[in-house]
């Protein structure tokens, strides 16, 4: 664990708590755009590709590559309409994209089923163990996480910029990374 220093703790007194473990598979990501695509191979190098799928509604506009990129890597996919939902019986968990929302209707029936729902910012968080900051809020995040890392930088602290921003990568894409 690190020390979490408050203005009048020691180190000793507050520490960070675990963080909890990815849920089990097999996986259901959803979207499979930047943050999905990252999503599907962590979750690949994790569990293997024959424990993910990939879902997005919108197969107009996932790119050929994208849909090649699965194939090659065994990864099964279902690229359809929003009322074309697949059979989610044999999944654990779903991992959704920043875009789509925890009211989806694919996100709804993967709640009524049982699974475990999270985000693929909570994926790459939950795989890595080191310390992060985030930044949430409607205006300024971008700005605000280039300008914190750039001040942690400085301090000679070795920085990832990664999340739901265009300055870096998605955080699953770095996870394994960062520890």
């Amino acid at each position: 664990m690190v020390p979490l220093m408050t203005a009048n703790a020691q180190p000793s007194e507050t520490l960070l708590r675990e963080r909890p473990e990815v849920p089990e598979g097999p996986y259901v990501v959803a979207g499979v755009r930047r943050a999905g695509q990252a999503a599907v191979d962590a979750l690949c190098s994790l569990a293997g590709s024959g424990q993910v799928i990939a879902i997005d509604p919108g197969v107009a506009g996932v790119p050929r590559r994208v849909r090649r990129a699965l194939d090659a890597a065994g990864v099964r996919a279902h690229l359809g309409s929003d009322g074309d939902v697949p059979d989610l019986s044999s999944a654990r968990t779903l991992v959704k994209s920043p875009g789509i929302s925890f009211d989806a209707p694919l996100v709804r029936l993967a709640r009524r089923r049982g699974l475990a729902v999270i985000d693929e910012l909570e994926l790459g968080w939950r795989m890595s163990r080191t310390p992060m900051v985030a930044v949430t809020g409607t205006r300024g995040k971008t700005t605000v996480a280039g300008l914190a890392a750039a001040v942690l930088a400085a301090s000679g602290r070795a920085v990832a910029l990664a999340g739901n921003t265009d300055l870096g990568p998605s955080l699953s894409a770095v996870a394994d990374g960062l520890d």
